[in-house]
């Protein structure tokens, strides 16, 4: 008992001067910023601490006519050096705003992380003043394409696509979200012209537009132009490079492409098998069902739809008194 009361008694004191002596150190500390703040340039102040520290809120707090400051804050921690906080990055390019209104740039980068983000009326909103302060820069349709799409606005998302197509025709990311938006209409015939155009102005061998093109020869029922196609893409795709991932989805997080890149996959796959069973090769299909159901989370949307296309084929076969795979 005297030891641990000793124990016990022994490092109070010692916390105590150390509380103080922290408590000195903090004081002297403020009063030493106060001081730089007070009778030095508050920009360079703030480079400093950007450099020193790479807090957004510290050097925004510091900050006070340097839009390029904000967007190097956006920038670094959008997919940069800083990594994917979308958060600082946001604040990052609402400080270049704050400090310049009319910073086309910096409202075209907010609405690229508000459209990840999902919020659209803001994304929207932000690519809308960007085309506002630098009319010249159509890029921003293609944000504004994507955009109107995924906030379920297909007719204006085709004529922002189309849009940019015109301003930059070698562009394969146009041709292929265009495609993409026509497919989802039903506009089959249509979206199988727009990926042959992109193939033809851009790269013949994309597997991005390959993929859009097998589809609407699939929904076409050209089955056997769709298989060739299909073949293609998928052998494209297992020898695609983590840079091409990257290229293609810029705006998302590692962790994302990679699971982007499994769903791409596992689609293809799926889609595949549904060209083999348009050509009645049941046994072919279910093997690329299947092999489509094992890239995926057993609970993710896509799969238990795949699950329901094995259940079906297999209850099929049962009943024409085919043989049952496990």
């Amino acid at each position: 008992m005297v030891c641990i009361e000793y124990m016990t008694a022994f490092p109070v004191e010692n916390l105590e001067n150390n509380f103080r002596k922290k408590i000195l150190y903090i004081v002297l500390l403020v009063l030493l910023i106060l001081g730089v703040y007070l009778f030095t340039n508050r920009n360079e102040v703030a480079v400093l601490v950007w450099n020193n520290t790479h807090n957004v809120l510290a050097t925004s707090l510091l900050n006070s006519d340097s839009s390029e400051l904000g967007m190097e804050m956006g920038r670094y921690y959008f997919n940069g050096p800083g990594g994917y906080h979308l958060t600082r990055a946001s604040r990052g390019f609402r400080e270049a705003i704050s400090v310049d209104t009319e910073d086309a740039s910096a409202h075209y980068a907010l609405s690229r992380v508000l459209f990840v983000i999902g919020d659209f009326d803001n994304a929207r909103e932000e690519i809308l003043l960007s085309l506002k302060y630098d009319p010249k820069n159509l890029r921003a349709y293609y944000v504004k394409g994507l955009i109107e799409s995924y906030d379920g606005n297909l007719e204006e998302s085709e004529s922002d696509f189309s849009r940019f197509i015109e301003w930059a025709p070698k562009e394969w990311a146009g041709y292929n979200d265009l495609a993409w938006v026509e497919l989802r209409q039903g506009k089959f015939e249509e979206a199988l012209e727009t990926t042959q155009n992109g193939l033809l102005e851009t790269d013949d061998s994309n597997m991005w537009l390959l993929s859009n093109k097998g589809l609407a020869l699939l929904n076409l029922d050209r089955f056997k132009e769709a298989q060739i196609t299909y073949e293609n893409v998928i052998e494209a795709s297992r020898h695609s490079t983590e840079k091409e991932w990257k290229d293609a989805y810029p705006g998302n997080s590692s962790s994302e492409r990679l699971e982007l890149r499994e769903v791409f996959e596992a689609v293809l796959l799926f889609n595949y098998g549904n060209v083999y069973r348009g050509l009645d090769d049941t046994d072919t299909a279910l093997e690329n069902y299947r092999e489509a159901y094992n890239l995926l989370p057993n609970t993710s949307e896509i799969g238990y739809m795949i699950q329901d296309e094995i259940d079906e084929l297999i209850s099929v076969d049962k009943e024409e008194g085919g043989e049952i795979y496990p």
